[in-house]
């Protein structure tokens, strides 16, 4: 009921609203004879809104209520809403029509087939992107694949210039020097060669360090022939791989030898026993692991708690630092670290590492 009342009053405030612009007033709902009525108009600043725009009224325009009905002059409405009004007073006619020309049929299916078109050409040049990533990712396969192969072959070609050289410093150098009976052999490739010479003990330990200095370079001599550019390093080791020396080789070829041995661990031990086992009058438990093959060398010192606590912070700070320095004379190039641990519970009571 209240919308089909809401229906009649809109109704009668669109005919009112005609009315008042023609400068007549209706009788009733239909285009009747020509008459006047007195009308009772409420104006209490009503305001109109569309779509949460307040529509400013001007004068003549404003929304009224008469008899409980809202009327809302046409003018007002229609040009919120974007019409067109023509008040025709000949025909007494309100003419209304859209503001912006409507769009005939042709434009509609011209534009729907530019959108069509667009889409077919966005469609085309997405394949052709696929296609083309695709291809790029085949190239890079192949790129990839050719670039396997040809680091395979230049490791190939370069091991087998590495064994082809073994060979000959093999040949050479066996009988270098009487009972030395050395074998050589080479890893690495054309850039970085290390160099493992096996030779009899005895005998290496006869030599002079100038003739074991001059056998050396003389194989590293022969290295840089070939590979002029490589990095040359090496060892010298006995029949059981325990290792006599080191070697470098500087950029100008210069070999260098480390010293001709270690200290014997046990000696080492016996110093540092004689130089620390009572330190600051607190009997200290040492004991050292050497690893002559990775250069490693860990001292460990034992100690009662009570006792270590009794040392001040600069003579606890002092004992392995000391003790490393003392081994890193014998122990060149070694890493050596050192560890002070609680007598009772094996808990670390210092570290250097």
């Amino acid at each position: 009921m209240y919308q089909m009342k809401m229906k009649k009053q809109t109704a009668a405030a669109i005919a009112l609203a005609a009315t008042l612009v023609s400068g007549t007033v209706l009788a009733n709902t239909t285009f009747a004879a020509e008459a006047t009525k007195t009308l009772k108009a409420v104006y209490s600043n009503i305001k109109l809104v569309y779509n949460g725009q307040t529509i400013s009224s001007t004068s003549g325009q404003e929304p009224f209520v008469v008899d409980g009905s809202t009327y809302v002059p046409i003018r007002m409405a229609g040009e919120a809403l974007g019409k067109s009004l023509y008040w025709d007073g000949a025909a007494k006619q309100i003419q209304i029509s859209d503001l912006t020309a409507p769009i005939d049929q042709a434009t509609i299916d011209s534009l729907n087939k530019q959108i069509k078109d667009l889409e077919s050409q966005v469609t085309s040049l997405k394949k052709e992107l696929s296609d083309a990533n695709s291809t790029l990712a085949t190239k890079n396969q192949t790129i990839a694949s050719l670039e396997t192969q040809l680091n395979a072959q230049k490791n190939s070609t370069s091991k087998g210039s590495l064994d082809k050289l073994e060979d000959k410093l093999n040949k050479d150098y066996e009988d270098y020097y009487s009972r030395l009976d050395a074998e050589i052999s080479l890893s690495g490739d054309k850039n970085d060669i290390t160099v493992k010479v096996e030779v009899d003990q005895d005998a290496w330990d006869d030599l002079t360090s100038n003739r074991k200095k001059t056998f050396i370079q003389a194989i590293v001599d022969d290295i840089l022939k070939e590979f002029n550019r490589a990095d040359v390093s090496g060892t010298v080791r006995n029949e059981s791989s325990k290792k006599l020396t080191s070697f470098s080789v500087s950029s100008s070829g210069n070999v260098t030898l480390s010293s001709s041995g270690v200290a014997d661990k046990d000696d080492m031990l016996d110093k540092l026993k004689r130089n620390f086992g009572t330190y600051r009058g607190i009997p200290l438990s040492i004991r050292l692991t050497v690893d002559e093959d990775d250069e490693e060398a860990v001292v460990k010192v034992y100690v009662e708690k009570d006792d270590w606590d009794r040392l001040s912070s600069t003579d606890q700070n002092a004992l392995l630092r000391r003790m490393i320095d003392e081994l890193a004379s014998e122990y060149r190039n070694y890493d050596i670290d050192g560890y002070v641990y609680d007598d009772d519970n094996n808990g670390v009571l210092d570290k250097r590492v």
